[in-house]
């Protein structure tokens, strides 16, 4: 079970400390036991549940608005640069 939750730790790109990983294997191990319960539930009696309703998308399409005044925005900012907003880079390697 360690292996597990160091490999769910590195998926969520979190650092687990030893310190932890036992408490967190036990954790993990308690909610697989509880999940695999389920299974044992009949559900022979239990009626499919059906959409009563038809989904639509209710949004408005989008649009381009131009702001009126650009120059106000960028003006309340620290960060700017010839006239646009100045952001660190991303990440690389993602």
């Amino acid at each position: 079970m360690r292996e597990e939750v160091l490999r769910i730790g590195q998926l969520a790109n979190l650092h687990i400390g030893e310190e932890e990983l036992d408490e967190y294997a036990h954790e993990l191990k308690n909610i697989l036991d509880l999940v695999g319960r389920l299974d044992e539930i009949s559900n022979e009696y239990l009626d499919v549940a059906y959409e009563s309703e038809e989904h639509y998308n209710v949004l408005r399409p989008d649009s381009f608005r131009p702001f009126p005044e650009p120059e106000r925005i960028i003006s309340a900012t620290f960060n700017r640069k010839n006239g646009f907003f100045q952001v660190p880079p991303g990440k690389k390697g993602r």
